[in-house]
């Protein structure tokens, strides 16, 4: 259903979409357990910044009421608070400090171990990145597949010899 789709994925958009509510009552939408929400905001590097606002959690979103980096972090809270299993993140790293694009950078890396990420973007440091620890996650895999294929292997040829000279063994008492 729509609802089960909506639920597995999660999309960060350029412009991303609030009510013109409270940073909590946005967040609240997604998980109505406000210390879930303050530890997500504080994984992003977000609760500090948040709390410094004169109304706090209690701030409005609204055009000019948040600098770029919590407008776009706040919009990654909505996302791991919904638990989404499939990420898709437009061409937003830009608009973000160099603080939270390497953070957000960092976060996507481990989170690619569990989630499905669709990035959109043309920031060339990301993609090769991206590009590398791939070929580096594959390779490893490439490597624990081939040690497990080498064991297997011995351990059928060991198994082999053992079986040939329990044969071995069987044809010398008959023949004796």
């Amino acid at each position: 259903s729509v609802n089960n789709i909506s639920n597995i994925i999660g999309y960060i958009m350029e412009k991303p979409i609030f009510f013109n509510k409270s940073i909590k009552e946005n967040l609240m939408l997604f998980d109505s357990n406000f210390e879930n929400i303050m530890s997500v905001c504080e994984h992003l590097k977000i609760n500090n910044k948040i709390l410094e606002l004169p109304d706090g959690y209690n701030t409005l979103i609204k055009s000019g009421n948040i600098d770029d980096d919590l407008y776009y972090m706040l919009a990654f809270a909505k996302t791991f608070l919904k638990k989404s299993k499939i990420i898709l993140i437009e061409d937003i790293f830009d608009k973000l400090t160099r603080f939270y694009q390497d953070l957000v950078f960092n976060i996507l890396i481990n989170l690619k171990k569990e989630h499905a990420i669709i990035l959109i973007t043309k920031n060339k440091k990301i993609i090769s990145t991206i590009i590398i620890s791939t070929i580096i996650t594959i390779l490893a895999a490439v490597v624990i597949g081939a040690i497990f294929l080498v064991l297997i292997s011995q351990y059928n040829n060991v198994k082999l010899k053992n079986t040939d000279e329990t044969l071995n063994d069987k044809n010398t008492i008959t023949n004796i």
